[in-house]
């Protein structure tokens, strides 16, 4: 299909994110809202950190203190069910931790498993053998991947296969169609409209309506669900060949709008996530998580 023209509103004021407080080197490589905080995934995968609504720890555990080699992947619904952590330990290996209390409560030893999903009702899925699971629940729907994205609702699954392709498909009605046949890498869905966003290897990504248009954003990395303006978060990077040499946050609407956030020689800010107050990033010279408040964001929903 074809994309959606994109137009570029450039805000006369973009935001200075401030670091957060204690993450110096952490350089988080996942970071997902939970609660009114973020958990995340850092130090090349050796430490976990939770964080509430004012960013401060409250869970902050190395894989050492674990006695597992790395920590691979998170999954949660902000707002429902528990935190999923899957692990390298000889093998996979998922750990599931109480949303009241953070305490591990079960562990769980799968040797073939995909990224874990959350959906908005709290529901576990992964495909594990070929098959896609709910709830450790074999569903015998032909679902074979590393890289799983489940719409808020559980009515419908997308994912990759092993030529890089995009498939998805409703549960109910179990007839895959491809979505995207250029290289990508792991879709989501938005948690709040079922608008598939599928990140292209070669730079930028698609929205996928419900509609069945498309609107292709066609620079940009890292692409994360914003709720305010709805859309997309996402960084444009620029290196020299070896290391990143600048790098800005901006949003994307599904009607193709997109409005820049960041404009900060001094910080280079990477895979961005949000929580409760606003948008969150790493800082690439330094490691920081930065956060960028709400009060652009909230500017950005005028326009």
């Amino acid at each position: 299909m074809e994309g959606s023209p994109t137009m570029i509103f450039l805000l006369a004021l973009v935001a200075f994110p401030w670091p957060v407080e204690g993450t110096e080197d952490f350089y988080a490589i996942e970071i997902i809202p939970f609660g009114e905080g973020v958990a995340a995934i850092g130090q090349a995968g050796s430490r976990l950190l939770v964080m509430d609504r004012n960013l401060q720890p409250v869970l902050d555990l190395t894989s050492e203190e674990l006695q597992i080699d790395w920590f691979r992947a998170i999954a949660a619904d902000p707002l429902r069910g528990d935190l999923w952590v899957l692990a390298e330990d000889q093998g996979s290996f998922l750990f599931r931790f109480d949303r009241a209390t953070l305490q591990d409560i079960d562990g769980y030893r799968i040797d073939d498993i995909s990224n874990p999903v959350v959906d908005g009702v709290g529901r576990f899925w992964y495909s594990s053998e070929g098959t896609l699971f709910r709830d450790f629940e074999d569903l015998y729907l032909p679902v074979s991947t590393t890289q799983l994205a489940v719409s808020a609702d559980g009515g419908r699954v997308a994912w990759v296969d092993e030529m890089d392709r995009v498939w998805s498909a409703q549960i109910s009605n179990f007839e895959p169609e491809i979505i995207e046949e250029r290289r990508s890498m792991a879709p989501f869905y938005l948690p709040t409209t079922p608008i598939l966003v599928v990140p292209l290897l070669s730079g930028g990504f698609t929205m996928n309506l419900p509609d069945g248009s498309v609107t292709e954003i066609e620079e940009g990395q890292q692409p994360f669900w914003c709720p305010v303006p709805e859309g997309v978060v996402y960084c444009v990077s620029r290196d020299d060949g070896h290391q990143i040499t600048e790098s800005d946050l901006y949003v994307a609407t599904p009607d193709g709008q997109i409005f820049r956030i960041t404009e900060t020689p001094e910080s280079l800010e990477i895979n961005p996530s949000v929580y409760d107050e606003g948008v969150i990033a790493v800082d690439e010279y330094n490691g920081y998580m930065v956060v960028v408040p709400d009060d652009c964001l909230f500017d950005l929903s005028k326009y």
